[in-house]
């Protein structure tokens, strides 16, 4: 592809910045090979030009060479032209061959399928279900049909209910370039790994040029190499309950960082994890300083975790934690973890020589990309006797999606019970809260695996505390989300937020910044 697109700009009319006069000099076949090679190559915009000029030369040229545009408009970002382009096609594609009477007219099929495929790249999955279901009822054995549609089902998370649509392909066509890759990729989002990893690799041998196929066997080469995650928070409070000291401390600061080995053959790998959590207070700064190693386990859609930590200067106070969580199906999930020295204790009481314990468990529901909703219990059992028993659950809606920016909108609710309130630390014998929540995440730019997004979240509603009633809490924050590469990230953003504690009013002002990848 590298020397095709070498040749095609050394010709001498230079077809880089040649006007559309002098490009109609060069041959509508030369112009197609060219314009393929500069999409493989990920150069849309230029394939784009060349397409162009070659269908408005031709415009009953064959249909494959619009298809072509579409995906360089797709891959370009210019959903404006790729939307009314196929819309067009579907619409004066015939059903019936021109050349031969009664003969079905196969480019209608490509057609069909890629307006159906269409609204998923821009983030409308429902409306592609919608349309396949209907092509799919109308040709129930047609594989290509049955693959899309099991495409569509993955990404709308339900790879379970995908591999059944795939395993209907499969069984017409078992030896299909796209009923392979959707065994394998289901395979991979089932965590069925050492299948993936092996179907992967033999597509690879077949198709070595299928830029789908080096994505996923990429993906899969990423899991025998070490990664790293990291986040800095921190954050300034004024007001505040105990005479201007507030409950988070004057200033607050937060860093965990996780350095996680390659994964084994059978699903296990060891990390290390540092989490510092630390806070400034009139009476001097208190904090946790904690550093841990551990194991995990991964595969099937469960996922098991175990950690050992303690003081990172001193080696005291060793803990143990470990979780558990499994996908029943495509839509639920549960999940329990405890630890016998919670980072969940309140540092004054860690102050005051208190440590707690804690055990919690969630319940997830997803019904798709769009709806999804959660509860939470958990239990902390301080050393002083206190027992602490939070309980949350919420609801998340998207309200509307485009090719570049979501919107959703939530509710979540919260209650928390103490059987000892008062002492050392803040501890009202009951609190409550209901709020609602707004987010929108935009896609400013992108290029392929690179993005850079932006991301604003509020969240208003009412608290609510034993023996000082109720009053409005708010929080605004604005994030920067940056994608460097398949594997790298950045991510750094803004908050504020103000709440009630013992009847007094505290304000937060907080940054935080973080990063991701694999080496």
């Amino acid at each position: 592809m590298t020397q095709a697109v070498s040749a095609f700009e050394a010709l001498p009319q230079h077809p880089v910045e040649a006007d559309a006069k002098t490009l109609k000099t060069i041959p509508p076949y030369v112009r197609l090979a060219a314009a393929d090679a500069y999409l493989y190559l990920k150069h849309p915009n230029k394939a784009a030009r060349l397409y162009e000029s070659v269908i408005k030369e031709d415009p009953g040229t064959d249909v494959e060479h619009f298809m072509s545009l579409y995906f360089a408009y797709i891959d370009g970002e210019h959903y404006d032209k790729a939307e009314p382009l196929i819309e067009q096609l579907h619409k004066v594609t015939p059903a019936w061959s021109r050349k031969v009477a009664g003969e079905p007219n196969w480019e209608r099929v490509d057609v069909d399928l890629l307006w159906a495929m269409d609204p998923a790249y821009r983030n409308d999955e429902s409306l592609s279900e919608q349309r396949l279901r209907k092509l799919f009822n109308a040709a129930p054995r047609n594989t290509d049909t049955l693959n899309s549609l099991a495409t569509i089902e993955r990404w709308r998370g339900w790879p379970e209910q995908s591999m059944q649509t795939t395993r209907m392909a499969e069984a017409y066509e078992p030896k299909s370039k796209d009923t392979r890759v959707n065994v394998a990729n289901n395979n991979r989002d089932l965590e069925h790994f050492p299948l993936w990893g092996q179907q992967i690799n033999d597509l690879y041998s077949d198709f070595p040029t299928d830029t789908t196929i080096q994505k996923s066997l990429a993906q899969w080469n990423d899991r025998s190499r070490p990664s790293i995650t990291s986040e800095y928070t921190t954050g300034k409070s004024n007001g505040g309950s105990n005479n201007g000291n507030p409950v988070n401390g004057n200033r607050d600061q937060e860093l965990q960082t996780r350095l996680n080995s390659p994964w084994t053959d059978n699903g296990w790998r060891a990390f290390l994890d540092q989490h510092y959590i630390w806070s400034s207070y009139e009476e001097g700064p208190l904090s946790f300083n904690r550093l841990g190693a551990g194991i995990e386990w991964r595969g099937d859609r469960k996922h098991f975790w175990a950690m050992v930590d303690n003081d990172q200067l001193t080696g005291n106070h060793v803990g143990l934690s470990a979780g558990w969580s499994q996908w029943i199906n495509d839509h639920w999930q549960y999940s329990i973890s405890g630890s016998t020295y919670s980072l969940d204790t309140p540092l004054r009481a860690k102050e005051a020589g208190y440590s707690g314990k804690s055990i919690s468990g969630d319940i997830t529901w997803r019904q798709s990309e769009s709806r999804e909703a959660y509860l939470g219990l958990g239990l902390l059992s301080i050393s002083d006797g206190n027992k602490r028993v939070d309980f949350s659950t919420g609801i998340t809606q998207r309200l509307f999606a485009s090719p570049h920016h979501i919107t959703s909108g939530g509710i979540d609710l919260f209650a928390e019970h103490n059987s000892q309130p008062g002492g050392a630390y803040f501890n009202p014998s009951s609190s409550e809260s209901a709020s609602v929540r707004l987010e929108h995440e935009w896609i400013t730019w992108r290029h392929y695996e690179r993005s850079f997004t932006q991301y604003f979240k509020v969240s208003t509603g009412y608290g609510w505390q034993a023996d000082y009633g109720g009053n409005p809490t708010v929080d605004l924050f604005y994030e920067h989300k940056w994608k460097f590469s398949r594997t790298w990230d950045l991510h750094y953003g803004v908050g504020w937020g103000s709440d009630v504690y013992d009847g007094r009013r505290e304000h937060r002002l907080y940054g935080l910044i973080g990063f991701g990848g694999v080496f």
